[in-house]
C-alpha cells in the first residue's frame, strides 16, 4: 500500500512501512524526509546525526531539501534529478561527518523553477540494494509544483559574516 503525502508544492508516494514527512524550517523551503525506519523527533533537515549513526542494518534515509530559488537551473543545480540512484554512488565522503557503517550520497537538482539538494544515507552492514530500489521508487513518484516556498523565510543565512 502506498500513501500519498502532499505539502509545500511537493507530492510523493510513500510505500507502506516507511515513515515520511514534509515540513518547512527557517533555513530551507520544503523538506521531504523518508526512511524505512521511524524518523527521529529531531527535525534536522539532513537527519539527526545521532539517529543516522544508529542506522540499523538495511536502514536507509533520504531527504529532499529546497534551496534558495536563485540557484535553480544554474551551477550544480543545472540538471534535473538523476535517477536511478545506485548503491555504488554512496560512500563515506557523501555524508557531512564520517560515521562507521554508514554511507551516503548527495545530488543537487532543479525542478519546476526550484532548487533542491538530495541527501541519502544508508547502512552498509547488509546489502543496500533493497533500500535504494525503494528510494528510487519514491523519488520517481515525486511531483514538484512551481512556487516560492521560501518567500517567508528571513534571509539570515545569506547575510555576510563580518
Amino acid at each position: 500500500m502506498t500513501t500519498t503525502l502532499e505539502k509545500l508544492g511537493l507530492k510523493v508516494g510513500v510505500p507502506g512501512g516507511w515513515d515520511s514527512r514534509i515540513y518547512q524550517t527557517p533555513f530551507a523551503g520544503a523538506v521531504l524526509q523518508v526512511s524505512n525506519r521511524q524518523l527521529s523527533d529531531d527535525y534536522s533537515d539532513f537527519g539527526d546525526p545521532a539517529w543516522i549513526a544508529s542506522m540499523p542494518p538495511g536502514g536507509i534515509f533520504a531527504a529532499v531539501i529546497e534551496q534558495d530559488p536563485a540557484f535553480a537551473g544554474s551551477g550544480i543545480y543545472a540538471q534535473g534529478l538523476d535517477l536511478p540512484l545506485r548503491p555504488s554512488d554512496a560512500g563515506e565522503n557523501g555524508i557531512p561527518q564520517t560515521t562507521p557503517g554508514v554511507a551516503g550520497l548527495q545530488q543537487f537538482f532543479s525542478a519546476a523553477g526550484r532548487a533542491f539538494a538530495l541527501f541519502v544515507v544508508t547502512s552498509t552492514a547488509q546489502g543496500m540494494h533493497g533500500g535504494f530500489e525503494s528510494v528510487n521508487g519514491i523519488l520517481r513518484s515525486l511531483e514538484i509544483s512551481p512556487g516560492n516556498y521560501m518567500a517567508d523565510i528571513p534571509p539570515i543565512y545569506l547575510e555576510p559574516v563580518p
